[in-house]
């Protein structure tokens, strides 16, 4: 399924700079998308978390969205969005985990990476709720904000919209038919 999208991607329907990022993109998949930069942030604990958050078949790509969220949160990459009420991303992602693993510490005895499945969702799911308790960062909020930027990282990839079937990259006048559930000769087709 891949083929068939670098294929659209390495088309004449897809613009030099939509191609160039796709591209390096698909690279980061394949080197598992490891920092360039070293970060203050936890990052295996941030892959413990982002693993709950979205879970992912083993062919769905390689990419490394904790990585790639640490790297863009050092270099202060973030969408330039945030609640009110939430300090800077940076801040607020090294706190927020700092706060998760001590409440998963003090509650169970074991770092939050360290516990099963099951006790890490019912941790998440106290922190998206807003009951964890927390009283340095809004545990809602910073949950909202961590799934929308690990979504965003993650639905941005080739190998997710080669999965959704996804031909909206294409942006040239080569669009002769459009309309519901019609699809291109040339559009990759969904899993």
């Amino acid at each position: 399924m891949l083929d068939g999208y670098l294929n659209l991607i390495k088309s004449d329907r897809v613009g030099v700079r939509t191609r160039e990022v796709l591209l390096d993109r698909m690279n980061a998949e394949g080197q598992g998308a490891v920092p360039k930069i070293e970060t203050g942030i936890d990052v295996a604990l941030l892959r413990a978390v982002v693993d709950r958050l979205i879970p992912r078949d083993p062919g769905e790509g390689n990419i490394e969205i904790a990585s790639v969220l640490a790297s863009q949160s050092q270099a202060n990459l973030g969408d330039g969005w945030r609640f009110a009420d939430m300090p800077p991303d940076r801040m607020a992602l090294e706190l927020g985990l700092r706060l998760l693993d001590d409440m998963a510490r003090h509650e169970n005895g074991a770092s939050f990476a360290a516990l099963q499945p099951a006790g890490q969702d019912a941790l998440l799911c106290r922190v998206a709720s807003g009951a964890a308790g927390w009283t340095e960062l809004d545990a809602r909020h910073w949950f909202e904000d961590l799934l929308a930027q690990a979504t965003e990282i993650y639905v941005s990839q080739p190998a997710t919209l080669a999965q959704l079937g996804f031909s909206g990259i294409a942006f040239l006048p080569k669009w002769p038919t459009v309309g519901l559930n019609t699809t291109q000769p040339w559009e990759p087709s969904r899993r």
